[in-house]
């Protein structure tokens, strides 16, 4: 485990993602029906100032689609969480899961800042199965610190970043 910096939180994930540890599964992901990435979405949005606060439900669907293909190329279940209302162009209920069964799941927590924080804190504290494949994506102090006592890998928003940029250069 190596310290990444003070806003990053600990980082159990080598260059490529890959989780650090011996007990990884046969397949080498979390197990059927779980996640293997839990994603704090606005927090990542944030940590690239692309000016993404003028087009905030553009910035949502940029991040979805990368997450999406991060997904796809990786071979394993994401659920990304965004504070607030699911932008007008999505036609569905809030708080109901995109793509169920897919490798991306999207939703959204309605109910102010850190909204997504109280959803994921939920989420991993119920999470069932082997928590060494799982890795929190969050550079919010309070959110990683219950990503650690919950017993998950955690990886800052900016290293995560550079993550996916890393997947997408070596992908196919």
């Amino acid at each position: 485990m190596r310290q990444v910096g003070h806003d990053e939180g600990v980082e159990e994930r080598d260059a490529t993602g890959s989780p650090r540890s011996s007990s990884r599964s046969e397949e080498g992901v979390a197990p059927a029906g779980s996640y293997a990435w839990y994603v704090d979405g606005m927090n990542v949005i944030g940590a690239r100032p692309d000016g993404w606060w003028r087009d905030r439900a553009g910035a949502v669907g940029r991040l979805s689609a990368e997450l999406e293909r991060f997904a796809r190329c990786r071979g394993e279940r994401v659920l990304v969480v965004f504070d607030g209302h699911a932008p007008p162009s999505r036609s569905r209920r809030e708080g109901e899961a995109s793509r169920p069964g897919g490798l991306l799941e999207t939703r959204f927590a309605p109910g102010g800042p850190d909204a997504a924080d109280k959803v994921l804190v939920a989420i991993l504290a119920d999470l069932a199965g082997p928590r060494d494949l799982v890795t929190l994506v969050s550079s919010d102090r309070a959110l990683v610190s219950a990503g650690r006592a919950a017993g998950v890998a955690t990886m800052g928003a900016a290293s995560f970043l550079r993550t996916l940029a890393t997947a997408f250069h070596n992908a196919p």
